[in-house]
Protein backbone atom coordinates (compact mmCIF):
# COMPACT_ATOMS: atom_id res chain seq x y z
CA UNK A 1 0.00 0.00 0.00
CA UNK A 2 1.28 3.37 -1.06
CA UNK A 3 0.85 6.30 1.52
CA UNK A 4 1.55 9.92 -0.45
CA UNK A 5 2.28 12.50 1.43
CA UNK A 6 1.14 16.18 0.71
CA UNK A 7 2.83 19.36 1.93
CA UNK A 8 0.03 22.28 2.68
CA UNK A 9 1.12 25.65 0.71
CA UNK A 10 -0.97 28.38 1.07
CA UNK A 11 -1.73 30.69 -1.50
CA UNK A 12 -1.00 34.22 -1.74
CA UNK A 13 -3.67 36.47 -1.29
CA UNK A 14 -4.96 39.12 -3.70
CA UNK A 15 -3.21 42.01 -1.01
CA UNK A 16 0.37 40.25 -1.92
CA UNK A 17 0.64 41.32 -5.32
CA UNK A 18 2.44 38.80 -8.17
CA UNK A 19 4.13 35.50 -6.98
CA UNK A 20 8.15 36.07 -7.50
CA UNK A 21 9.43 33.70 -9.56
CA UNK A 22 12.54 31.33 -8.44
CA UNK A 23 15.77 33.59 -8.12
CA UNK A 24 18.11 33.18 -11.21
CA UNK A 25 20.83 30.20 -10.79
CA UNK A 26 23.73 31.34 -9.15
CA UNK A 27 22.64 35.06 -7.21
CA UNK A 28 22.24 36.21 -3.70
CA UNK A 29 19.26 38.07 -2.88
CA UNK A 30 20.15 41.51 -1.47
CA UNK A 31 18.45 44.40 -0.32
CA UNK A 32 19.94 47.13 -2.81
CA UNK A 33 19.35 51.05 -3.14
CA UNK A 34 19.08 52.58 -6.18
CA UNK A 35 22.80 53.77 -6.78
CA UNK A 36 24.11 50.51 -5.95
CA UNK A 37 22.96 48.72 -8.41
CA UNK A 38 25.21 47.11 -11.48
CA UNK A 39 25.22 45.93 -14.38
CA UNK A 40 24.33 42.03 -14.40
CA UNK A 41 22.03 42.58 -11.58
CA UNK A 42 18.30 40.63 -11.59
CA UNK A 43 15.61 42.97 -10.32
CA UNK A 44 11.77 41.64 -10.25
CA UNK A 45 9.81 43.96 -12.84
CA UNK A 46 6.67 43.24 -14.54
CA UNK A 47 6.44 39.73 -12.66
CA UNK A 48 9.41 38.28 -13.83
CA UNK A 49 13.43 38.71 -12.67
CA UNK A 50 14.79 40.65 -15.35
CA UNK A 51 18.68 41.29 -15.75
CA UNK A 52 20.10 44.49 -15.77
CA UNK A 53 22.01 45.35 -18.92
CA UNK A 54 22.82 49.08 -18.76
CA UNK A 55 22.23 51.62 -16.56
CA UNK A 56 21.63 55.04 -18.14
CA UNK A 57 21.98 58.01 -15.59
CA UNK A 58 19.84 59.30 -12.71
CA UNK A 59 15.85 59.37 -12.87
CA UNK A 60 16.20 62.04 -10.12
CA UNK A 61 16.95 62.36 -7.18
CA UNK A 62 18.00 59.09 -5.86
CA UNK A 63 17.14 57.15 -8.40
CA UNK A 64 18.59 55.47 -11.73
CA UNK A 65 17.72 54.62 -14.78
CA UNK A 66 17.74 50.76 -15.67
CA UNK A 67 18.27 49.39 -19.33
CA UNK A 68 16.29 45.77 -18.78
CA UNK A 69 16.89 42.54 -20.45
CA UNK A 70 13.27 41.81 -22.29
CA UNK A 71 11.54 44.96 -21.01
CA UNK A 72 13.46 48.55 -22.07
CA UNK A 73 14.54 51.24 -19.39
CA UNK A 74 13.05 51.04 -16.20
CA UNK A 75 13.28 53.67 -13.57
CA UNK A 76 14.89 52.50 -10.28
CA UNK A 77 13.16 54.98 -7.39
CA UNK A 78 13.58 52.79 -3.98
CA UNK A 79 15.75 50.01 -2.11
CA UNK A 80 14.30 46.72 -3.50
CA UNK A 81 15.31 43.18 -3.17
CA UNK A 82 17.57 41.91 -6.07
CA UNK A 83 19.65 39.23 -7.32
CA UNK A 84 23.18 39.67 -7.30
CA UNK A 85 25.39 36.64 -8.76
CA UNK A 86 27.96 35.22 -7.08
CA UNK A 87 31.34 36.22 -8.02
CA UNK A 88 34.12 33.38 -7.67
CA UNK A 89 36.09 33.81 -4.87
CA UNK A 90 33.82 36.89 -3.20
CA UNK A 91 33.07 36.53 0.24
CA UNK A 92 29.62 37.85 1.81
CA UNK A 93 30.20 39.87 4.97
CA UNK A 94 27.84 40.38 7.49
CA UNK A 95 27.60 43.34 9.95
Amino acid sequence: MAVYYVRAVSGASEDQGPQRPPAPRNTTPEHCAPHDMQVGDYVFVDGKNRRVNDMRGRGGSGARVLILEGHGPWTMKTPALIYRPITRGSVRRTA
